[in-house]
């Protein structure tokens, strides 16, 4: 008897090790599993094991096929009856049912994970957002829940609630508050939607000491839009506040050349230098105007098309009048007619030019008046050389440029 006993034991101890051996194995293929071969594997050695299931329902949902996305439900479904109180299997499961399109097996796993996981921001957004399909008035307090717990939800919740009050910001408002954080998401809401005054209106809600420290992230989004939709007085404000310190309206970055140009990499409202290998541009710092460099551009070419222009954006107020002004000298040996033009940034249509830039051994000034059209906020100031007609265009020789100036 004793060693009837003593051989059922050991067969228990032997039973058991493969079971653990082939569970552990499962578990490490699962964790690596990439292609849907191996997902099988693992599940035929641990059928039972949560991980492994999830693991192939991951691998199938990935495929966008079909066959595979009912599969994936399966998994699923197999993973959240072995551990039906993680909430991640469920949430998981909600949004393959989502995918599958049936949206009432979605609420009810939605439900199941909120129940568990109360304190996540993640379930809220997606019971929220279901309910909302639905047109539940329950979906709301979900979705602003979600908002709270997580910034990455700001924007696209106050999206959803200004669609669905068909742009009430006053009942937008009244569910989600005034806060500052509200007010940055509402901005990059209108930004998005190119409702520049709105935006811009939400984001002064923000004190100027918070917009500077808490949100230059936000800032530096809104600011890219703005420039996208040819902003560019707001654009200004926005960089300014996420720590630029050039780009102010109405006055020419860098004038002096002081900072250097950029080949590559230049931002907005800093000198530009377009693609193209004449002329040549440096900075030079032997001879120079006023301060330490001035910028140097040598010609040698006979052709006018391969002229790249250098130019700089500024943001200045619709219906004001300014003044351009520049310094420069010349050792150019050519006829060809070079000059400063300054462009409604918007159109590209010319609001004012200077004059030619002649032979000059000294210092010489340039300039121009113009006033901005109304509704432009923008305009581009470039050094550009006049279209030539002929099949030769030759011209050499060299230009420093200095000082450049707009004043209102």
């Amino acid at each position: 008897m004793n060693k009837l006993l003593l051989a059922l034991g050991i067969l228990a101890i032997v039973v058991g090790s493969v079971f653990a051996a082939k569970w552990n194995l499962a578990n490490a293929i699962s964790t690596r599993a990439g292609t849907k071969d191996l997902a099988d594997i693992a599940a035929s050695l641990a059928p039972d094991d949560p991980q492994t299931r999830y693991a192939a329902a991951v691998v199938y949902d990935r495929t966008f096929d079909t066959a595979d996305a009912e599969r994936s439900l399966v998994e699923f479904q197999a993973t959240v009856d072995s551990t039906p109180n993680n909430y991640i299997p469920w949430l998981s499961l909600a949004q393959a049912k989502i995918r599958s399109g049936d949206n009432e097996g979605a609420v009810q796993a939605a439900a199941r994970a909120l129940q568990l996981a109360p304190n996540y921001a993640a379930v809220h957004w997606l019971y929220g957002n279901l309910l909302f399909r639905n047109g539940s008035e329950k979906a709301m307090p979900h979705i602003r829940i979600a908002a709270e717990k997580d910034p990455k939800y700001r924007v696209p919740a106050i999206s959803l609630a200004m669609n669905d009050s068909q742009g009430d910001i006053a009942k937008v408002r009244s569910l989600f508050g005034n806060s500052s954080d509200i007010s940055a998401a509402i901005a990059q809401h209108y930004g998005l939607e190119k409702k520049f005054a709105e935006s811009r209106s939400a984001w002064l809600e923000i004190a100027a000491e918070e917009r500077r420290t808490s949100f230059v992230e936000q800032a530096k989004i809104l600011a890219s839009a703005a420039i996208t939709g040819k902003q560019y007085r707001y654009a200004s404000m926005l960089l300014e506040d996420a720590g630029q310190s050039f780009g102010k309206p109405g006055v020419v970055s860098d004038g002096g050349f002081e900072s250097g140009v950029k080949a590559r990499g230049a931002q907005v409202f800093e000198w530009q230098i377009a693609d193209g290998a004449e002329p040549q541009i440096a900075i030079s710092s032997s001879t120079k105007k006023s301060g330490a460099n001035s910028l140097l551009l040598q010609f040698n070419t006979m052709e006018a098309s391969g002229f790249r222009s250098v130019s700089q954006i500024v943001a200045v107020e619709p219906g004001n009048s300014y003044a351009f002004s520049a310094y420069y000298r010349s050792e150019l040996k050519t006829a060809a007619t070079i000059k400063f033009v300054i462009t409604d940034a918007t159109t590209g249509t010319v609001l004012a030019s200077t004059a030619s830039i002649a032979a000059n051994s000294d210092w010489a000034n340039i300039s121009a008046n113009f006033t901005v059209p109304s509704g432009i906020d923008g305009v581009t100031i470039a050094i550009a050389r006049a279209d030539c007609n002929a099949s030769i265009c030759p011209i050499s020789g060299r230009v420093w440029l200095d000082d450049i100036t707009l004043t209102k």
